[in-house]
């Protein structure tokens, strides 16, 4: 699973927030909080951050991440 902990997979399920909903989604395509971080030109931390919740993107983030899941 993309180098997604066990336990990070568990607080994401139990949440309902956008973000984890994001997460979620990332998690079930494999996709990597690496390869968000790259493509959004950002830190893993705040890929990680946003994901458990910790902090929100900015709108243009949220927007270009939540594209990025989709495709």
């Amino acid at each position: 699973m993309a180098g997604y902990s066990l336990s990070m997979i568990k607080r994401v399920n139990k949440s309902a927030t956008p973000f984890t909903r994001l997460a979620r989604c990332a998690i079930e395509r494999d996709v990597s909080i690496v390869d968000i971080a790259k493509h959004l030109g950002v830190s893993r931390t705040a890929v990680y951050a946003w994901f458990m919740g910790r902090y929100m993107p900015n709108d243009d983030n949220f927007y270009r991440l939540g594209e990025y899941l989709e495709r």
